[in-house]
């Protein structure tokens, strides 16, 4: 069921739109409703007030029968408001649920988002004074709920609008470590609205699809288009996801691709195949590397969100460019952090008679060459086998790591 009560005038009207959609998923009871109703009302108020230069629109979809469970994953939300978005062509969606989230980073969240995804969950249990109190009175809870909510949106708005997280003081892009924090925190400053303004005049021009020229383009001439349109969205979403940290988050793969490491390097042959290795054949081999085990993964875990109905979608490329960013980026990193290894180790470990022993350098000499050409032959395979072992983390964990910028 979808409402929307905003009824552009004809000044608005003439403004850029932005559209932020709200989804409800699961059952809210009346005083979850109430706060919700409130916060849509009150935060549609602030923005027109503060940036009346955009005509702003928040309609609202219940989804009711969306089996929310006691705990539940924030990717399968986010996965369902990014469904949501594209089919509604908002600009950003907000997904609210009365239950709690599973955490990878934090003891407890009150909500999570994806900048690549342009989604944010709101957890209504997590912040309910009802959960760590037996008695509330109604009006309390509401405010509260109220409160709270409004400033999760923000927080979490600010991040779509490119703002940075706050160490201290109360500004609304704080690291909130408790509901005492979300109860202190303050609207934004002149500075933050100020880039908020320039952010969001991008998000409301025209997209690509909407006009003639894109249309009549090819699929992949569609796809540079938009992602070079979108660049700024795209290096903000790799920011946001941190992808050089994937080797120590993802652990299981990390630890399949450093145990190859630690084997390869005590086999003569590896040693022997690694340092007789051409130097073009090598960076042949190890571009198609990083980039195979790019795609695999891509594919495998079911991070690339197809074009509905065959039909293209500005939203849809910036995802998938950012997405596949990521996990370049994320791949390029542990290779790098591989061959950096396997060379310390290498150059600390084996020396003299041993190295010559096992190789037959056709140069003759052993040189810092032929360690670094050993050290990117292991990577190479060390990242293969890692990729593999990878299969071992939950679905889950592996798209929550890649898509989840933040647990607030």
């Amino acid at each position: 069921m979808l409402e929307n009560d905003e009824r552009l005038t004809e000044p608005e009207a003439r403004r850029p739109p932005i559209e932020i959609g709200w989804v409800v998923v699961g059952k809210l009871d009346k005083e979850d409703q109430e706060a919700l109703t409130r916060v849509r009302e009150e935060v549609l108020a602030y923005l027109q007030r503060v940036l009346p230069g955009f005509a702003w629109s928040m309609p609202v979809v219940y989804h009711e029968d969306f089996a929310v469970e006691a705990r539940q994953e924030p990717i399968e939300l986010l996965d369902h408001g990014l469904a949501e978005r594209d089919q509604q062509r908002w600009d950003f969606v907000f997904v609210v649920a009365s239950t709690a989230l599973v955490t990878r980073y934090k003891p407890q969240a009150f909500g999570a988002l994806s900048r690549a995804y342009g989604v944010a969950i709101l957890s209504t249990m997590s912040i309910d004074p009802k959960a760590r109190r037996k008695t509330v009175e109604r009006s309390v809870r509401v405010d509260r709920m109220a409160a709270r909510l409004q400033t999760l949106f923000f927080h979490s708005l600010g991040h779509f609008g490119g703002l940075d997280n706050r160490e201290q003081g109360r500004n609304v892009m704080l690291d909130y470590s408790s509901v005492l924090d979300l109860d202190r925190a303050e609207r934004y400053s002149e500075q933050q609205l100020e880039c908020l303004r320039t952010r969001f005049q991008t998000v409301a021009d025209r997209r690509l699809e909407e006009s003639l020229q894109g249309r009549q383009r090819q699929t992949a001439v569609f796809y540079a288009h938009a992602a070079l349109l979108n660049h700024r969205e795209i290096r903000s979403a790799i920011w946001e996801a941190k992808p050089w940290e994937f080797p120590f988050r993802y652990s299981r793969q990390t630890a399949a691709a450093f145990s190859t490491l630690m084997i390869l390097l005590l086999t003569a042959e590896v040693w022997d195949l690694g340092m007789g290795q051409h130097p073009v054949a090598l960076g042949v081999i190890t571009t198609s590397i990083v980039l195979g085990t790019t795609f695999y993964t891509f594919l495998r875990r079911r991070l690339y969100v197809p074009n509905p109905h065959g039909r293209r979608r500005e939203q849809i490329v910036v995802t998938n460019v950012a997405a596949f960013a990521i996990v370049l980026t994320g791949m390029l990193t542990t290779f790098l952090l591989l061959a950096g290894l396997s060379l310390l180790l290498e150059m600390t470990f084996f020396q003299g008679t041993i190295v010559h022993d096992w190789t037959e350098s056709p140069e003759g000499t052993i040189t810092l060459r032929h360690y670094f050409r050993l050290s990117a032959f292991i990577a190479s395979v060390g990242l293969v086998i890692g990729v593999l072992g990878g299969n071992f983390e939950g679905e889950h964990h592996y798209r929550h790591i890649t898509f989840v910028d933040e647990e607030i």
